[in-house]
């Protein structure tokens, strides 16, 4: 599948979330994009198997 980027504005408090999230998956070395993919693919396939 193709990949797009496109830039959002989220609260600073998602922001902050993130990062820990970030932090919490050091061991892991993923990077904030790529949790903040992994979070918007996992919503948008359960809206499409619920939906």
């Amino acid at each position: 599948m193709a990949k797009e980027k496109f830039g959002v504005s989220v609260d600073e408090e998602i922001v902050r979330q993130v990062d820990e999230l970030v932090a919490e998956c050091d061991n892991l070395g993923a990077s904030r994009f790529e949790i903040v993919e992994a979070i918007l693919t996992a919503f948008v396939q359960s809206e499409t198997n619920h939906g």
